[in-house]
C-alpha cells in the first residue's frame, strides 16, 4: 500500500496536459499515469489541474536592508508560499565584501533552517573579486550553490562590483561550472538622479521610477552582456523589467549567447502609476515598476522563450517602515521590494492562463520546471515524474478569490495586489509527500523543510 494517490486529475507538464493518477510513497512520486494502488490517502482531483510545487527561484525572506527587516521571515514567509502553491524558494546569501562567502552560506543556513515548512536552496550573492573569493567559488559550487548574483548598483551598501570584478568572475564561475548572474541598473546615473531630486526637494514616490529610467537597466544589461561574452560564460539576468531590456536579451539569445532571463508577476501586472497614489510609496521596489508597454513586451519575451523564469523577489517590507524612511530621509533610503512570494500562482494563472496569453504547459514551464533547471535543482524539483520529490499542488481552476491585506497569510500590514480579483488557487500542496496545505489550509510542520543542494546540468540549461 502507497501513502498517497491523486487520482483523476489533470496532469500538467511542460509537453502536455493529460488525465491521470500520481502515486506517492515516502518523499517520492512512484508512478504516473492510469492505474489504480490501494493507498493510505487518496485526493480526488477531479476537475482540478495537478502540477508540480512552484519553485521560487528569488527571494529574500528576512530581508535586512535600509534600516528595515521584512516581517517574512522563513517560517512565516514560507508557510504562505506553501498556501500559494509554492513548494521550494531559492533564497541569496550575500557575501559581506572582504569576507569569506561561506561565512555568508552559514548565516543564512542558521536563519533556514529549523523554520522554514518548505524546502530551500541559495543563490550566492557575490560582492568582491579578490583572490581568495575566486578561489572559494570552486568551494561554494561543490557545496550546492552554483548560481552567483552580481550587482551593478547599490554602491552605498558596498555590493557594488566594477566591471573588472565582473569580467572575473564570470571566467571563474564558468570555469567551476556555475551560472553568473546580474541585478543590473546603471549606480553612476541612479545615484546622479536621486542626488539632483534630493537637492531640489523632491521626494515623492514617482521620481524613484524618474531616477531608474528604462536606459539604467537597458545600460548595465548590455555592458553585463559583453562581459559575460568576453568571460565565454553564461548569464542569468535577475527581475528583468523593460521592453529594452527584452529587446537587448532577444538579440543576444538569436546571436546565440546563452543568456537566460527572468521577470516577476509585478513587472508583468503592475504600472508605475500605482508611485503617484497617496500611498504610493508602498510600490517602491529596485528595479521600479514600469509602464504598459514594457508589460506587454514582458508577456510577449515569456512566449517566444525570451524570459524563462517568473519568480517573485519576495521582499515584502511593511507599509509603515516604508512611510517612516520617506518621512525622515531621502527618497533611495526607503525600503525597496515588495510581498508577493503568496500571490504569483493567482495572479499569472489569471492574468496568464485565463487572459490566454499563456498555455497550462508554459505557465509550468515559467514557473517549475524552468527555475529547478536554472537552480539546479531538475528533475528532483519542478517535474512531475517517478524518481522526483512528491512535491505538487491540486489547484482548483475556479477558486476566485480578491486579493488583499485581509486575505493573504503573509504577515505584511498591506498588499501588493489588493482588490485584485484572480482565479485558480491551490487546494491542496504536497511537500515531499507530506500534506502541508488541505483544503486551502495549512497544516505543515515548522522545520520540515530542508536545505536542497543545487547541481547544474549543461544539457539541462539548453532546454530552458
Amino acid at each position: 500500500m502507497i501513502d498517497l494517490m491523486i487520482r483523476g486529475g489533470r496532469l500538467v507538464t511542460p509537453e502536455g496536459v493529460f488525465l491521470g493518477n500520481v502515486a506517492v510513497d515516502g518523499e517520492q512520486i512512484v508512478a504516473v499515469g492510469q492505474f489504480d494502488f490501494p493507498a493510505r490517502r487518496t485526493i480526488d482531483a477531479s476537475g482540478s489541474l495537478v502540477l508540480p510545487g512552484l519553485v521560487d527561484a528569488h527571494v529574500h525572506m528576512q530581508c535586512n536592508a535600509w534600516g528595515a527587516v521584512s516581517p517574512n521571515d522563513f517560517y512565516r514567509g514560507t508557510v504562505a508560499g506553501a498556501l500559494g502553491g509554492v513548494t521550494t524558494i531559492v533564497d541569496f546569501a550575500t557575501q559581506v565584501r572582504g569576507r569569506p562567502m561561506m561565512e555568508a552560506v552559514e548565516a543564512l543556513r542558521a536563519q533556514a533552517d529549523g523554520n522554514t515548512v518548505i524546502d530551500y536552496s541559495m543563490h550566492l550573492s557575490i560582492t568582491d573579486a579578490s583572490p581568495a573569493t575566486l578561489q572559494e567559488i570552486k568551494r561554494i559550487v561543490a557545496y550546492g550553490i552554483p548560481t552567483f548574483k552580481m550587482f551593478t548598483t547599490y554602491r552605498a551598501h558596498n555590493i557594488m562590483v566594477e566591471d573588472d570584478e565582473i569580467l572575473a568572475i564570470c571566467q571563474r564561475v564558468h570555469e567551476c561550472g556555475g551560472l553568473p548572474g546580474a541585478h543590473a541598473e546603471n549606480a553612476s546615473i541612479s545615484e546622479r538622479n536621486y542626488e539632483r531630486f534630493e537637492a531640489a526637494g523632491l521626494r515623492a514616490p514617482s521620481y524613484h521610477a524618474l531616477a531608474k529610467p528604462d536606459y539604467v537597466e537597458a545600460e548595465a544589461l548590455s555592458r553585463m552582456l559583453l562581459l559575460a561574452r568576453a568571460a565565454g560564460s553564461r548569464l542569468y539576468v535577475y527581475h528583468l523589467t523593460t521592453a529594452w531590456g527584452v529587446e537587448l536579451v532577444r538579440h543576444a539569445r538569436q546571436a546565440g549567447q546563452p543568456v537566460l532571463a527572468e521577470t516577476c508577476p509585478h513587472y508583468l501586472t503592475l504600472t508605475r502609476a500605482l508611485l503617484d497614489r497617496p500611498d504610493g510609496v508602498n510600490w517602491i521596489c529596485s528595479p521600479p515598476l514600469r509602464d504598459n508597454t514594457d508589460l506587454e513586451a514582458l508577456w510577449a519575451a515569456l512566449l517566444d522563450g525570451t524570459v524563462a523564469v517568473i519568480s517573485t523577489d519576495e521582499a515584502g517590507f511593511n507599509a509603515a517602515d516604508k512611510r517612516r524612511a520617506a518621512a525622515a530621509g531621502p527618497l533611495d533610503q526607503i525600503p525597496n521590494g515588495l510581498p508577493g512570494i503568496e500571490m504569483r500562482l493567482p495572479v499569472i494563472f489569471t492574468q496568464g492562463v485565463e487572459s490566454g496569453r499563456l498555455s497550462l504547459e508554459r505557465f509550468v514551464a515559467l514557473n517549475c520546471a524552468n527555475p529547478a533547471r536554472i537552480c539546479g535543482l531538475y528533475p528532483r524539483k519542478g517535474t512531475i515524474a517517478p524518481g522526483s520529490d512528491a512535491d505538487l499542488i491540486v489547484v482548483d481552476p475556479k477558486k476566485r478569490v480578491r486579493l488583499s491585506a485581509q486575505t493573504q497569510h503573509m504577515p505584511t500590514d498591506w498588499c501588493a495586489y489588493e482588490g485584485m480579483d484572480v482565479t485558480g488557487y491551490p487546494a491542496y500542496t504536497i511537500a515531499r509527500g507530506q500534506v502541508i496545505v488541505d483544503q486551502y489550509r495549512f497544516c505543515g510542520e515548522r522545520g520540515r523543510g530542508a536545505f536542497v543542494p543545487g547541481r547544474l546540468d549543461e544539457r539541462l540549461l539548453e532546454q530552458v
